[in-house]
């Protein structure tokens, strides 16, 4: 029994004691992956990942992207989220965020976005020239305006067609109340719209709101800007405020200043017809400028109009310009859509106007009085 028990103190004095909570490099414990190869002594049961490819069973993958079940490496994180699958085909995502409403800058409104200059040639009506020569059924043949605009490299990019009623065209010409549906030529599709109601104009003063000329620009439903007459017209020159908000007069980014107490008629023929566009009441014509120019016997003929708007500043926004752009077409419709300056009516009585001139428009307070020259039909003997 001495012998057994001595030979039992050397026995567990000489054997190494095992290791039951750590693992040893290059061998394997239950419960832990292969660090570094495959395993010596014995292959896993249910499989251990294999080295370079995707994990197997229940062990995390080495050095990859994190699966399900397991956190990414490199930070904490839960160890229950699973983050979503990556797919190698899925489009990529989406670009810049575009707000909601803002027009596309292509087209007509890429146009004008790059513009320095564009044009605005209003259209002939024969008809409507013809009543007008013969003072004749002018009120009856005043048909509905159409304007083309083009670039400064003479390419048309919109077309602005009016739409309005027939009895209102025809009683209160050019007061009247009308919507102008500017499209792009290319495409068709509609880029801004401008509202103007029916205002009391020609000899009244503007004294208040039912004489206040103004015009409302949206595009496809989102306002773009306003532009609106002040109290008293401007004094003795023509004045309108723009600005992108209800309320221009009290908040603008541009005013528009006509020229002196004296325009249009025969002035038409020989002069251009200039409206500073400026920052504030300077005129210094910092923003850019509204100049009707001459067309020469077409002038004289009908009440067609050509205008050029030029952009002095360039930081302006695309919305600015259009709303400019509505600014100028209220003006032509304000100032310059009288009878052409020369009328004759050869079918006069006696005692009739048979021949009349205006030599120019007289302003003043918003009021706009026709200064003319005008001799009647005599009797047979004279």
């Amino acid at each position: 029994i001495l012998k057994l028990q001595f030979l039992y103190l050397i026995v567990t004095a000489v054997a190494p004691a095992p290791t039951m909570s750590y693992a040893q490099p290059g061998q394997p414990q239950y419960g832990y992956p292969p660090q570094g190869g495959q395993p010596q002594s014995y292959p896993p049961q249910g499989g251990y990942p294999p080295q370079g490819g995707q994990p197997q069973g229940g062990y995390p993958p080495q050095g990859g992207q994190p699966q399900y079940g397991y956190p990414p490496q490199g930070g904490p994180s839960d160890p229950y989220a699973a983050p979503p699958p990556t797919d190698p085909y899925a489009a990529p995502g989406p670009g810049p965020v575009v707000p909601m409403g803002a027009p596309p800058m292509a087209g007509a409104w890429g146009g004008i976005a790059a513009a320095r200059k564009i044009v605005i040639e209003q259209e002939v009506s024969l008809l409507e020239a013809a009543a007008d020569a013969a003072n004749c059924c002018e009120a009856c043949c005043e048909m509905p305006n159409v304007y083309h605009i083009f670039d400064e490299n003479k390419q048309e990019i919109m077309v602005a067609n009016e739409e309005s009623e027939f009895c209102m065209r025809c009683c209160c010409n050019p007061c009247h109340e009308l919507k102008l549906h500017v499209k792009d030529t290319q495409t068709q599709q509609e880029v801004m719209t401008i509202d103007r109601p029916c205002k009391w104009g020609g000899p009244c003063p503007v004294w208040g709101g039912c004489c206040q000329h103004e015009a409302t620009a949206t595009a496809q439903g989102r306002f773009l800007g306003k532009t609106m007459q002040p109290t008293c017209g401007g004094g003795c020159r023509p004045a309108l405020y723009v600005g992108t908000n209800e309320t221009p007069l009290d908040n603008f980014f541009a005013k528009i200043d006509g020229p002196g107490c004296c325009f249009g008629g025969c002035t038409e023929i020989c002069c251009d017809q200039e409206f500073t566009v400026s920052h504030s009441d300077d005129r210094s014509a910092d923003v850019g400028k509204i100049i009707k120019t001459t067309a020469g016997a077409k002038e004289v003929l009908t009440d067609s109009d050509h205008f050029d708007l030029h952009f002095t500043n360039q930081s302006m926004t695309p919305d600015q310009k259009m709303v400019l752009l509505s600014s100028l077409l209220l003006i032509d419709y304000m100032f310059f859509e009288q009878n052409q300056p020369f009328e004759c009516n050869p079918c006069a009585d006696a005692g009739e106007t048979c021949c009349s001139i205006t030599l120019f428009e007289w302003y003043c307070c918003g009021c706009l009085v026709p200064c003319k020259l005008s001799c009647t039909s005599g009797g047979e003997d004279e």
